[in-house]
């Protein structure tokens, strides 16, 4: 019986001790890590507006112009239909088909029936749409960072690499 109550007064004291706490092993400071991640990311983004402009100037056949969303794009065929507003509620039928810049396809059309803010498209789809009218078809030339970014779309569209989307918008449900 002595021994039990030493037994548990030593467990009390022990268990009652703080620990300090340890200092980090890894000692890079972290302005260094996002430095060198921001000076990866411009030079990727140089590159790849390099091979976009040489794109485009192969591409004489149509005249390209510049979204504000970090984007390139070329009306392949206008339409004479009004302008509707597109909203975030809005259901659109468009077809859609994907080539990286060398002109390979990577995915053949297909037409899709989405509602805009609950569709799981790429933000410079989702923007592209939005600048269009029924009855359009455009031809957008997205970055990587306007596309699938870092890690591509884990199928068949490699990490920082651009695409070339052309879409023909078939109907606007508002």
């Amino acid at each position: 019986m002595k021994h039990s109550w030493l037994f548990i007064l030593g467990m009390l004291f022990v268990s009652c001790t703080q620990s300090k706490p340890r200092r980090a092993i890894n000692k890079v400071k972290a302005s260094k890590k996002v430095e060198y991640s921001i000076l990866y990311n411009k030079k990727i983004n140089s590159i790849q507006e390099k091979l976009i402009k040489d794109y485009i100037q192969k591409d004489s056949l149509l005249t390209y112009e510049y979204s504000p969303y970090g984007f390139a794009y070329a009306v392949v065929k206008s339409s004479t239909k009004p302008k509707k507003v597109i909203k975030e509620s809005s259901v659109l039928t468009f077809s859609k088909s994907v080539f990286l810049l060398n002109n390979k396809e990577v995915y053949p059309e297909e037409i899709l029936t989405v509602k805009l803010n609950t569709s799981n498209l790429i933000k410079g789809i989702i923007e592209g749409l939005k600048l269009m009218r029924e009855d359009e078809e455009i031809k957008f030339i997205f970055s990587s960072f306007v596309a699938h970014g870092l890690n591509g779309d884990k199928n068949k569209i490699g990490s920082h690499t651009p695409i070339v989307v052309n879409i023909k918008l078939l109907k606007i449900n508002n």
